[in-house]
Order: C-alpha cells, then structure tokens, then sequence
C-alpha cells in the first residue's frame, strides 16, 4: 500500500494551511510532486496531520489561487506541474524598507481571501449568471448592481433610485466620467480652495480653467462662492461636503443650504465627492438628497472595502444618464460586471457589513492614538475619518516638513498637494492613519514625525 503525500511542517510557524500550500509548491520545485500527481483527499490529508477538513480545504484553494494544483469535480486535486510554482503572481503589501506610509487613505491592509474566494464561488453556482457577466454589459452597469447600491446608500429616508446611478471604474473614474459629460475644453470649473488632487489632474486633462473657493472650518464659504460665480459663470463646483479632503471640514445641514441656493441661482452644477465616508456614521445627508437634479453623487467601494476592486458609482439626474453613459463607453466601454458582482455578493452576504464593523473599530483606535501623541498640536479630525489634518508650528514650513519626515523615514502630504492654483499654501500636512501596516508601525511613524515637530528645521542639513 503507497503512502500517501504528507508536507513538512515542523518548521512552519504561521497559519496551518498557508504551511500546506508552501510545501507544495516547494515539493513541486524539489520534484517530490509531479504534474498530475494526486493530491491526498481533504478528510485524508486532515486526519494524517491532526487538523480540520477546513485547513486542507483552504490550502488547496490557496495552492489552486497561486496555480499550483487544478481541481477535478468528482476526481480531486491534481499538481499542475514543475513550471505551476513560476507562474504564482507574487504581490507584496510591504512598504519599501525603513519606509512608513502615513500618506494614503486606504482601507486596512486585511486578508479579504476568504471573502473573495466565498463570495466567487457563491456566484459560480450560478453557471447562466456567470456567462452575462462574462459578456459585455449595459455602459452604466446592470440594473440589478444599480439597485443593490442604492439599498446600500439608502439613510435616514433617503434612497436613490437605480436609473440614477452610472456604475465606474472607482472614485476616480466616475469624476473623470461626471467631468467629460458635463464640459469642454475652456469652460471653467470650481472647487474648494484646498481639494482632492485627483480632481486638478483631471481638469488639467481636459483643459479646463479651475477657480478656487475660499473655505473655512465648515468648508466652502458661500460669500466666496456667490463672488466667483459672478465673476467667471463656471459650469460645475466640485465639493467634498462631508470629511472634507484634506481639511475634515463637515458642513453642517444649514451650509449645505446656503451653497445650494447659489447654485440654483447661478444654474451650477455640483460633483458631490462621498469617497471616504464610508466608514464614517451620523454624517448629514448628502447634497444630492436635497437638490438631485442638478447634483452627481460620487462615491467608491476602494476606500472602505478593497482598493484592488475598482467599483465606484455616479448618483445623477436621470437626465444626464446618456450623456454619462456616452463617457464612460469613451473611456473604458464599460465596468467589468464580474468586479461589480463580486462587491453586490459581499453586499448580499453580509462581508461588506463585516468589514465595514472591523474597519471602524481599527481606524478609531489609530485615530485615538494619533490625537494622543499629537495632542499639543493644532490638528483637525472627525469620526470616522482616515485622516487627520495638522497645522505645522513656526517655524516650519510645509515642504520642509513634507522633506524632513520622508528623510526620516515617514511619508505624509503637504497642503500644497492639494492647493488649487497659486494660491497661498498653509503650513500644514494630511496624517493618514489607515495606511500603516499596524498599529505598531504607525506609532513608530508619529512619534519620528513628533521628533521633528520639536526639533524644527534647524536640524535638517543645509542645502548648497
């Protein structure tokens, strides 16, 4: 009677089945595998080794997501060969050595394998559903997804409706998309006097004249708006109402009001950017709850779910719908479907709820910590929020501060990132919590950035 294959784990020290699909891959190296080999049955490989069905399950799932072994329904699990270990795509979430990136909202880098594979096989009992999403689809996205969204936007009494939302490639993708529909080349466009860059990026793409508006502790400030609009008829504000972006600015429900008004006097057209409230509660009702015929809602699961899934959304006027198709066919064709479903499943299910939870316990503990360490300190923050914004004291200045912590070791954003036009530039910088591998390493980073704070730019090196 042969004996049946067998890993060696006595040297392994992380998770059980991560052990299993590594000695795989190192027996197919070493040729103790060969291709077409079978593998040992779950329930056999488990009682050898004294684990669960489930450990061997999700080692043979993992070893078949690195192209190591192939499954047969009814067969079993086969290896693929001594080249299958060459064709692993290997990615990394590690930051450059001695690096620490305080410079990114991101979700927390979590395992989501289990999600993804639950959520993928979930979809493939259905074999008929599979096929649609592998085909091409509606430009704005199955209606099925459009409503799923809607269920998950829907608060306090309000609710999209489906024929309202455009589905993108991202956050980005639906400002580049909401961009391209609503001007051309020349038309001027407004935002608030520090903004996402990654809306100047897109305006300078598509040659449009971008005006600041100045803001204050609750963000844009409507007497400055009223101004602008006056002296140079724009076509679109582009505005982050809620956590705002860098400042953390909030309107509140009677600012929100007043910029409305402006608008409808001045027939402007508002990009509402929701990307990063995600994980934030209790937030007012955006601005396309009280004016959506002339507001486009933006928002993204990549911030609060997984950046890698590359699912955002448009709420528009039903009016704009073709318009806001035509963009999206102009600059992608369409969203991939199966991403799109793969975000509706954990909907469904329930994973996107789970993460959510686990992602606001974490962010508030670091956001805790943060304003501990930095408590003697100007800063700005809100609940919920991944960043945090710090007013730099005299006699630093915001590049040299930027200069000096990356030299240290920490990458943070300074305000001119963010600054629209030439403008002048406060002396301050985003603190990104959710970017840190962990709370260790985070800490790491504030407390070289409080180093410098205390310090000054006298100890940086002088510059011939």
């Amino acid at each position: 009677m042969s004996t049946i294959w067998l890993p060696e784990l006595t040297e392994w020290r992380g998770a059980k089945y991560k052990g299993i699909a590594e000695a795989i891959s190192r027996d197919i190296q070493q040729g103790r595998l060969n291709p077409d080999q079978k593998l040992p049955t779950h329930r056999a490989l488990a009682d050898a080794l004294g684990v669960t069905t489930g450990t061997v399950t999700r080692a043979y799932a993992e070893a078949e997501r690195r192209g190591l072994v192939y499954a047969v329904v009814g067969s079993g699990t086969f290896v693929r060969g001594a080249e299958a270990g060459g064709r692993e795509w290997r990615f990394t979430e590690e930051q450059p050595e001695g690096l620490i990136e305080l410079h990114l909202n991101r979700p927390l880098k979590t395992d989501r394998a289990d999600l993804f594979a639950r959520a993928m096989r979930a979809l493939a009992t259905h074999p008929a559903q599979i096929n649609q999403l592998l085909d091409y689809q509606p430009d704005i996205g199955v209606e099925a997804h459009r409503r799923a969204i809607c269920d998950w936007l829907a608060r306090d009494g309000w609710r999209p409706e489906a024929e309202q939302v455009v589905i993108s490639n991202g956050g980005q993708h639906a400002l580049l998309v909401a961009l391209m529909a609503l001007t051309r080349a020349g038309d001027t466009v407004l935002a608030e006097a520090l903004t996402y860059p990654g809306f100047t990026a897109a305006a300078r793409q598509l040659k449009l004249q971008v005006r600041s508006v100045a803001m204050d502790g609750e963000g844009i400030l409507p007497e400055s708006l009223e101004s602008v609009c006056r002296q140079t008829a724009p076509r679109v504000l582009f505005c982050t109402p809620s956590l705002q972006n860098p400042t953390t600015a909030t309107m509140s429900p009677a600012r929100r009001k007043a910029v409305l008004e402006i608008c409808r006097r001045h027939e402007l057209i508002v990009i509402e950017d929701e990307v990063s409230v995600g994980l934030a509660e209790g937030l007012p009702l955006p601005l396309a709850a009280f004016a959506p015929e002339r507001t486009l809602l933006i928002g993204s699961f990549s911030k609060s779910l997984a950046a890698g899934v590359r699912v955002g959304y448009l709420v528009a006027p039903v009016r704009l719908q073709s318009r806001l198709g035509a963009a999206v066919r102009a600059s992608c064709w369409m969203v991939s479907p199966l991403m799109v479903a793969l975000v509706c499943e954990w909907i469904r299910d329930g994973s996107a709820q789970r993460l959510l939870a686990a992602q606001r316990e974490e962010i508030a503990a670091r956001m805790r910590i943060a304003l501990q360490r930095l408590r003697n300190f100007t800063l700005s923050s809100q609940p919920g929020g991944l960043h945090l914004w710090l007013q730099l004291p005299e006699p630093w200045r915001e590049d040299e501060f930027v200069t000096a912590a990356q030299a240290r070791g920490v990458m943070v954003l300074g305000a001119s990132s963010f600054c629209v036009g030439r403008g002048a530039v406060p002396h301050a910088v985003r603190i990104s919590v959710s970017a840190a591998g962990n709370r260790q390493q985070l800490v790491k980073g504030l407390d070289l950035l409080l180093e410098l704070l205390h310090e000054g730019p006298e100890s940086m090196p002088a510059l011939l």
